[in-house]
């Protein structure tokens, strides 16, 4: 229990990961099998792209169109989702790693010995 504005509030922490553990695998499993898919469906293509990010460290446009099978455009507009797609997942990993950053010297234990009375 923790006081806000003299009013004790209880604090609750979800330490009970035991239940969603299930669910989690079951997502991983599935994810795991999709990517194995797209991998083997396209091992061809990204072999190529490997071993020309190795060679080269950069794929060209045109190389990269013409192994997908797809027309070789200039145009940025199709490109504006993936790469606002692209910065939001950045966003969230800075985030991410700030917050991890900081949790360590978070302790909840003390703040709630401090703030409650004992009894």
């Amino acid at each position: 229990m923790a006081t806000s504005g003299g009013i004790w509030v209880a604090i609750r922490v979800n330490t009970d990961i035991a239940l969603t553990n299930p669910c989690i695998e079951a997502v991983l499993v599935d994810q795991y099998a999709r990517a194995t898919e797209l991998l083997n469906e396209n091992s061809s293509v990204f072999m190529r792209i490997t071993q020309e990010l190795v060679d080269c460290g950069e794929v060209s446009t045109s190389r990269f169109a013409s192994w997908l099978g797809i027309e070789d455009t200039t145009e940025q507009s199709l490109l504006e989702p993936y790469a606002n797609r692209l910065n939001a997942f950045e966003a969230r990993l800075q985030l991410m790693n700030r917050l991890a950053a900081i949790a360590p010297r978070m302790d909840t234990t003390s703040v709630l010995e401090q703030s409650c009375p004992a009894q």
